[in-house]
């Protein structure tokens, strides 16, 4: 929970904090359009399994099942709740991005418990793969590039993927999932530049191609800590539209919006 003085800070500080945010739903709408893909959400997986810690070691606390259902819950409902305050502006943007709304939550005890991000990260590739073969595999030529090659810069969903450990579990169980509650889950990058970096650090624990990338043997990839870089926690309230377009593209999308942990993206 954020403590009340500094939820009045912020509010005063960033009113917008408070506010509808600025109108995404036309942008995301025309950006799959361009893309040819027919839907958008991120897949969540869960790892954690046991029950979250009561805060009142009284009274029976809510089980990491209902703590799972209530994220779903509150996803779901704050990301129609969402385009429902766009309505207005773009009645077709918001319509189909609600018919468009995918939101995959995956719980699979005896294979996900406890699942490193290295793990999650494979999966996540065989499912991406799959999904770009059958949605941006016909991408239409007009999408651009030099000499009419097609392209296209992905959107959030082939880009990122939730997960739900169990520090995540006990902030959701905790609050009600908004603003103030102080509920989070771990948005982690799986993309080209996290996968070269990845390479990199196989091939330098094996003590081979340093020459060849041409980093030093203590240079960016084998820093302590580096992994944490690939990824950060996001606020509940914040998984909606808007920010999945706004993190979504270009790769320095994520530099504007990275908070190392333990801090969280609240705004």
């Amino acid at each position: 929970m954020i403590p009340l003085h500094r939820a009045f800070a912020r509010a005063l500080l960033f009113p917008r904090f408070f506010q509808p945010p600025i109108v995404q739903a036309a942008l995301l709408h025309d950006h799959l359009l361009t893309g040819n893909e027919s839907k958008w959400g991120w897949v969540v997986y869960r790892t954690a399994y046991a029950n979250p810690p009561s805060a009142d070691p009284f009274t029976p606390g809510i089980t990491s099942y209902q703590t799972w259902a209530l994220l779903q819950a509150h996803v779901t409902a704050r990301a129609r709740s969402a385009l429902a305050r766009e309505e207005e502006d773009d009645p077709a943007a918001a319509r189909h991005l609600r018919n468009a709304m995918d939101w995959v939550f995956v719980e699979d005890r005896a294979a996900l418990e406890g699942a490193s991000r290295e793990e999650l990260r494979g999966r996540f590739r065989a499912r991406r793969e799959g999904a770009m073969r059958e949605e941006i595999g016909e991408a239409p030529a007009e999408v651009g590039g030099d000499g009419g090659v097609p392209w296209k810069i992905p959107s959030a969903w082939y880009q990122f993927f939730l997960v739900v450990d169990e520090e995540a579990m006990a902030s959701i169980a905790e609050g009600e999932g908004g603003p103030l509650d102080g509920n989070w889950v771990n948005l982690v990058r799986c993309d080209e530049e996290m996968e070269e970096a990845e390479e990199w650090e196989r091939e330098r624990s094996l003590g081979r191609g340093l020459m060849e990338k041409g980093w030093a043997e203590d240079g960016e990839g084998g820093e302590e800590g580096k992994e944490d870089e690939w990824r950060m926690r996001l606020a509940v309230h914040l998984v909606t539209h808007e920010f999945y377009y706004k993190i979504g593209g270009i790769l320095e999308n994520w530099y504007v919006y990275y908070q190392e942990p333990p801090e969280v993206l609240w705004y």
